[in-house]
Parts: structure tokens; sequence; C-alpha cells
């Protein structure tokens, strides 16, 4: 993804996760998006530079099922 792209998420879990949206800079892990603790996000994410985004989930011991949706939308580079 890049300047210019869109990505609309949704989900729910049925226990709280941790998400994030992040990407990697050598060793660094860079985190633009990050919720502790949630059972359901409604959101969007436009990125400043051009990197490989990742979406992310981790449940607790217990795990979790999550139901997403993801659109991501190109824009013109």
């Amino acid at each position: 993804m890049g300047p210019g792209d869109w990505l609309v998420y949704r989900f729910k879990a049925q226990r709280p996760v941790a998400f994030n949206i992040h990407y990697h800079e050598g060793k660094t892990v860079i985190m633009p998006v990050s919720r502790d603790d949630t059972m359901a996000e409604d959101g969007s994410f436009r990125p400043l530079a051009a990197q490989d985004y990742c979406l992310m989930w981790e449940a607790g011991r217990e795990g979790a099922i999550v139901d997403y949706r993801i659109l991501l939308t190109r824009g013109s580079r």
C-alpha cells in the first residue's frame, strides 16, 4: 500500500483481542493503528508511505474467532 490507497476494515471478535496495522523497517515494527482489548472495530487507514502493511489480531490463551471484512481501494500513484 502507498499514498493514495485507502483501506477500510471492520471486525468482531468473540473475545477481546489486540489489533494492529503494522509494517517493518529492518527489525523495527511500526504500528500506525493499534487497539488493545477490543471486541470490535470499524475504521479506515490511509498510509503516508509505501510499505507492506500487515493486519494482525492477537488473542489471549483461550483464543478467539474473528469475523472480518477488508476493502482496499487503490489510488493513483
